[in-house]
Formats: structure tokens, sequence, C-alpha cells
């Protein structure tokens, strides 16, 4: 199944945010409020995590801000929380790594970032074609090591 996701708006504080379709509920980073991803208003609908963070771009730069030195801002809101969704963010550093040292780095250590220990199965939750290998290459440079039986950890 692809993932689909979307540029939405809070139904409390209004503001724009994306949201993975294949979820439930939904927590806004601004100001906390938990929705069911049905009820939100859907303002743009993509397939990537990356092209629907373009759109969301795209959406808030109007409202950049001038500094001091009458240069453009970062369009960035003041208020959002830093990590909102670790998983996500680690599937996009996933595909965005170039080559497979960079692969299994990114995956080592993020996935010991979000989990702490980390299992076979997180590893093909991650990539379901290649998983298995990357464990066993992991293993095999030294990049993870087991810490019990069947958990893994950078």
């Amino acid at each position: 199944m692809i993932p689909l996701y979307a540029v939405v708006q809070c139904n409390e504080c209004r503001r724009p945010r994306i949201v993975d379709l294949t979820t439930v509920h939904s927590s806004c980073p601004y100001c906390g409020n938990t929705d069911t991803v049905g009820d939100l208003r859907v303002l743009v609908r993509t397939r990537t995590q990356e092209k629907a963070r373009q759109e969301l771009l795209k959406l808030t730069s109007s409202s950049m801000m001038t500094g001091f030195d009458g240069k453009l801002e970062s369009p960035r809101p003041k208020h959002a929380k830093r990590s909102t969704d670790p998983w996500s963010t680690l599937e996009r550093d996933y595909q965005l790594a170039r080559g497979l040292d960079e692969k299994m780095n990114v995956m080592a250590n993020g996935l010991t970032k979000v989990l702490g220990e980390f299992t076979e199965e997180d590893v093909l939750r991650l990539d379901p074609d290649k998983g298995a290998r990357m464990l066993a290459m992991m293993l095999e440079r030294c990049i993870v090591h087991e810490v019990a039986y069947g958990r893994y950890k950078a």
C-alpha cells in the first residue's frame, strides 16, 4: 500500500500541517489539538511526504517575515514541536540517503533513536524488500549489535 499524505487545516487553530492519511487521529504540532484525520479539511493530497512538505512550504511561504536586515526569514512556525512524528522523519531520511553505507547508518541510528532497541520486524517495516539483508550487513559491519536475542541497537 502506498502511503498518502495531505496538507490539512487544523480544526482548532486553522494552521496548515502534514498528516499521514493512513492514520486515524492526528495531533496538531502548534496547538496540540487531536483531530480525526477524516474530519480535517484537506488542502493538498500527495503520494510522498517530500511532495507534501513542498506543498506546505508553498502555502506558508506567503507569510514569510522580513528580518531586521530586510532579508526574508524562514517560514518555520515559532511554536511548532520539534519532533512531531519521528517515524515519518526516519522514513524520509532513509529514502533520501544515498549509497548503501549511508542507508545502513541512517537506519541503525534512526531506529535506535526512535525505538531504543529494535527488532527485525522494525527493519522490515522501514524497508520491506531489503530489510533482512540490511540487518545482516549491519551486524557484519558492526554498525549494530545484538543486545538481547532478536533485539538490536546502534
